[in-house]
């Protein structure tokens, strides 16, 4: 498995936070109580509104690594960094739950990986780091 392989999966899993964000933010619009009493109803809108906003850019963010996962490009960089802002944005977003605060912490090796790899690519080390057959 070389890193355009390992930029593949992470671009994948990408795309797949962004859409488990989306329909989790999809389903959270008809409860009454997600974001408590002291906020008013354009509070509400607008933090909606950033929640389909950045995981639209993580989707977005993962179809542009899958689709330059062979070539090393500095916009697959710059997505890679970009990558870390809507899981900074989930993260401060949380209150009160500690498991959710570890699946976020967890779900930041996403977009490590992903701009490491990306990072590595641009370089020009494609070189083959896992599973290799001799």
């Amino acid at each position: 498995m070389n890193r355009s392989d390992i930029m593949r999966i992470s671009a994948l899993f990408e795309i797949a936070l962004g859409s488990a964000s989306l329909i989790a933010a999809r389903f959270w619009i008809g409860t009454t109580n997600i974001v408590g009493r002291h906020v008013t109803h354009g509070d509400t809108t607008e933090a909606f509104a950033l929640t389909y906003a950045f995981t639209l850019l993580q989707i977005a963010i993962g179809i542009i690594g899958v689709m330059n996962a062979e070539k090393g490009r500095m916009s697959a960089v710059i997505f890679g960094i970009l990558a870390f802002i809507p899981q900074i944005a989930h993260f401060f977003h949380i209150k009160g739950s500690i498991i959710l605060v570890l699946m976020n912490l967890a779900a930041f090796a996403v977009p490590v990986l992903y701009a490491f790899t990306a990072y590595k690519l641009f370089k020009g080390d494609n070189k083959t780091i896992a599973f290799s057959k001799k």
